[in-house]
């Protein structure tokens, strides 16, 4: 009888630590958890542009910059969004990375357009946050071998990644996913967000930039099916709805 009873007090003095062990485990999950969920953001929230889920529509671009490499002479000069994005129509679109897989067939496409983006009068910039000598490195380099050689708009160097993450797309890994802006006298007329593995269309963009363009000038809202050859847009009342509505049937 002593022994048992001396077994059952070395047994309850052996399951006490384990079980204030395993509620000490727990409460260090739940903390780690909520430590995790209020780590605090890096970056200046003043440079803070878009965010996926926050409109900012006609809202200035923020005030940022960086290098810009320029086509045919590849020469590097200043960037910055309050000079080179301030006047007319701006096409700024930011991508992962040089040397890369879908981003040279998103370049080279938007640079088979740029006689068209010209001729509608709007300025184009890729951006990424590899360095100027990247740019140039991979604006030499044969399409045939990945590059982008020939290519007709200028790529800016984002290494402070200040523009990127202004635009909302920069990634934790460091780099930018795929996010397209419009502007009109700096002001964000348009911003879409792709993934990283999902590449991005120039038709889709220029009939964007056209509704854009069409809104501006003739104070018209233009309809889902809309573009220069088809100017589905109607004045922005009910007696406009009715009518475009009515032609539409015929």
């Amino acid at each position: 009888m002593l022994r048992q009873t001396a077994n059952k007090k070395s047994n309850t003095k052996l399951q006490k630590p384990t079980k204030a062990l395993s509620q000490k485990k727990k409460v260090l999950a739940v903390t780690k958890r909520k430590n995790c969920s209020t780590t605090p953001h890096t970056h200046d929230p003043k440079k803070s542009g878009v965010r996926l889920g926050q409109s900012t529509l006609s809202a200035a671009f923020p005030d940022v910059s960086g290098s810009q490499v320029i086509p045919g002479t590849l020469e590097i000069q200043p960037f910055s969004t309050k000079k080179d994005l301030s006047q007319g129509t701006v096409v700024l679109f930011s991508y992962p990375l040089d040397f890369t897989f879908v981003c040279p067939t998103e370049l080279n496409e938007m640079s088979n357009n740029m006689e068209t983006f010209k001729s509608m009068g709007v300025k184009v910039f890729g951006v990424s946050t590899d360095s100027a000598q990247s740019h140039q490195t991979w604006m030499r380099m044969p399409v045939k071998q990945g590059g982008i050689e020939g290519i007709k708009f200028p790529l800016v160097s984002d290494t402070t990644r200040d523009i990127t993450h202004a635009m909302g797309s920069l990634l934790p890994t460091g780099f930018a996913t795929r996010s397209t802006y419009v502007l009109v006298d700096g002001n964000i007329k348009h911003a879409s967000f792709n993934e990283t593995g999902v590449g991005r269309s120039s038709a889709d963009l220029l009939r964007t930039v056209e509704a854009i363009q069409h809104h501006a000038q003739h104070g018209e809202v233009c309809a889902a099916s809309f573009s220069k050859k088809n100017p589905q847009a109607m004045k922005p009342t009910r007696d406009g709805l009715l009518e475009f509505l009515n032609k539409e049937s015929v």
